[in-house]
């Protein structure tokens, strides 16, 4: 799950929001201030279980982002810009939505476990995901 303004949102239904209106594109990283993640995790970006975790992700699966205000909001993919600024990478691919999911929108979602609630440090790829919901979005059609 990711919060914002003291709502819980299931990942996966801001990844199939996205999928029907997120806009794809290459995110500068320097567009990212320092303390760009918004989202607890067990483990400290420092620790080696991050590193580990971030140097196995892969660059070009596209991170999720919310746009709001002016405001970039990580979504998902924090372990992929550690990686990446860890090796000089200046841009990666994102999808981007302007908005979250409606309350009806969530309606599918419900009971969704998280990744705390299951005992993880942090979400992994659900293997019965919704009706709909894509785990691997196709590479922006923007980026080379």
């Amino acid at each position: 799950h990711w919060s914002h303004g003291g709502k819980e949102y299931p990942v996966p239904a801001v990844a199939d929001l996205a999928e029907r209106e997120g806009e794809s594109m290459a995110l500068p990283l320097d567009a990212l201030e320092d303390g760009f993640n918004e989202r607890a995790s067990d483990h400290p970006d420092d620790s080696p279980e991050f590193y580990e975790r971030s140097e196995g992700t892969d660059l070009k699966s596209p991170l999720l982002v919310h746009h709001e205000n002016g405001n970039l909001h990580i979504v998902d993919g924090r372990h992929r810009i550690a990686k990446a600024k860890r090796h000089g990478v200046a841009s990666l691919p994102a999808k981007v939505v302007h908005r979250l999911p409606s309350d009806e929108e969530l309606t599918p979602y419900m009971g969704f476990p998280s990744a705390t609630s299951m005992g993880m440090p942090n979400s992994k790829p659900n293997p019965n995901p919704p009706s709909g919901h894509v785990q691997s979005p196709e590479k922006p059609k923007n980026l080379k």
